[in-house]
């Protein structure tokens, strides 16, 4: 009787268990990890191959790579609040040091 991955997992999942009841749950996270890296991450490279970029249109390539706009203003929203934090750290380390009475 030929086993599927998953029934392998589950008969080294049960061994384990008898082993170590206490690293239960996190054994039950690592193999969903490893299922999703399994089944779904390992056809993304499928999805995008450089060949099937380079056959999209204009239009779905940009939806695809596009940056939202929310997300562009809170990008650049931040880049001035680092700024402007930047700029107050380099004032403060001008300032360490000096005793004030």
């Amino acid at each position: 009787m030929k086993q599927t991955w998953i029934g392998t997992l589950a008969q080294r999942f049960s061994t384990v268990c008898r082993y170590t009841k206490g690293y239960k749950e996190s054994m039950i996270e690592n193999i969903a990890i490893q299922a999703v890296e399994i089944i779904l991450i390992g056809k993304l490279g499928d999805l995008l191959s450089p060949a099937s970029i380079m056959q999209m249109k204009p239009e779905v390539l940009g939806k695809v790579a596009a940056e939202s706009s929310d997300n562009r203003l809170q990008r650049e929203r931040l880049t001035r609040k680092l700024a402007v934090l930047q700029a107050g750290l380099e004032r403060c380390k001008k300032h360490v040091g000096h005793v004030y009475i």
